[in-house]
């Protein structure tokens, strides 16, 4: 009896040890990133509790072979302006139409020229409803009504969202970075005119591999829903804020590319389970799985967008067995306070002046692009 007191004494000191120890570093690392600057802010609960995003659906766009402005190959971007208009890349044409889903007027064209595109892959409106298309190493400016104004060349591939900073030469954007240690995905601050670029923020992808030399390389690895995400949008036009999916920490920079505050949630995450590894492995081929790099602990986060009031919604990710249809998000202020936990069915796109938009298939794989009214927005407080 007395030897199993021991060992029971000993190991409270060992844990003790462990969560002190835990204590202490945090909080030495804490105080370094506050004397930095850098405030920190614990999601804690919700000040408003919480609330359903209910919506009533309409199709916007529905995918018609009758009319070559309806017929798209493959859309990788959306995005409306102020006034609700609609832009599309749809492979490699940009169009825009009415907030009613009219046709109004194709964009540019496919060229090497002032005005004309390559491989358009990513939009961003401005607060004047000036478009900037991303298109593989340039970024082409056009003016609200739809007229051509610049090019800039950039020393980087930028396929993921991108917000224009204080004047059109400064760009932040996500990259990827290749080395011998792997590929980093990076959030970095572009000077166009001086071919300068900031890191603002950067972390390791393990599950994409990359083995190159002087004279170049081979990236390697499967998509999956698991795989590493990073997400960039802006607040009001006056901050932007970043994160990736594996933690939850949402960064909020100034638009100089210096982090001012991060919310975070210590809450423990996940391991992926056997269940979810086998659904894997019966989802993809063979080969295919075993060059799979599943994480040890699923993300957390299934999405991030910003609406015009600058609020935040942080959309959680599920597991690949859940079959509810609801979806869990976090809504922050833009100065990062958490104002509501809420549920909703669809994760969508794009969220604007009380509306959402997101694509789906309808039985026949043609595609339709929804806009539907958040029946309770106006009551979403937003401080």
């Amino acid at each position: 009896e007395c030897k199993e007191m021991m060992k029971k004494i000993k190991l409270i000191k060992i844990v003790c040890f462990l969560f002190c120890f835990t204590i202490l570093c945090f909080s030495e690392d804490f105080s370094e990133l506050k004397n930095k600057g850098i405030k920190f802010i614990k999601k804690g609960k919700p000040v408003y509790g919480q609330i359903n995003l209910d919506f009533s659906e309409k199709t916007l766009i529905q995918e018609s072979e009758k009319d070559e402005n309806y017929m798209f190959s493959r859309i990788v971007d959306i995005k409306v302006d102020r006034d609700e208009n609609l832009y599309i890349i749809d492979h490699k044409r940009v169009m825009k139409y009415s907030r009613n889903g009219k046709f109004k007027i194709k964009i540019g064209r496919t060229g090497q020229g002032p005005g004309e595109f390559y491989n358009p892959m990513r939009l961003f409106i401005d607060k004047s409803n000036n478009l900037y298309i991303m298109d593989f190493r340039r970024l082409i400016k056009y003016s609200s009504d739809s007229n051509y104004i610049f090019s800039f060349k950039i020393n980087r591939t930028v396929k993921n969202d991108f917000f224009v900073g204080k004047s059109d030469n400064e760009l932040f954007a996500p990259v990827k970075k290749y080395s011998e240690k792997g590929v980093y995905e990076s959030i970095v601050l572009l000077n166009l005119n001086e071919g300068k670029e900031k890191d603002i923020y950067s972390f390791i992808n393990k599950e994409v591999f990359f083995k190159g030399n002087k004279r170049g390389g081979v990236m390697g690895g499967v998509y999956h829903p698991y795989s590493k995400k990073i997400f960039l949008s802006h607040l009001k036009y006056k901050k932007i804020c970043f994160a990736e999916n594996s933690t939850y920490k949402v960064y909020l920079s100034d638009l100089s590319g210096n982090i001012k505050s991060i919310i975070y949630d210590n809450k423990k995450q996940e391991k992926v389970s056997n269940k979810e590894i086998e659904w894997f492995r019966r989802k993809y081929s063979k080969r295919r799985f075993e060059i799979l790099r599943l994480p040890e602990y699923r993300p957390i986060v299934e999405n991030m967008l910003t609406d015009e009031l600058g609020r935040i919604y942080i959309f959680k990710k599920k597991s690949v067995l859940n079959k509810s249809k609801r979806f869990n998000v976090d809504i922050f202020s833009k100065d990062g306070v958490f104002l509501y936990k809420a549920t909703i069915n669809k994760v969508p796109k794009i969220i604007y002046n009380g509306y959402i938009y997101y694509i789906e298939n309808d039985n026949e794989g043609r595609c339709i692009i929804k806009k539907a009214k958040i029946n309770n927005y106006k009551k979403i407080k937003h401080n």
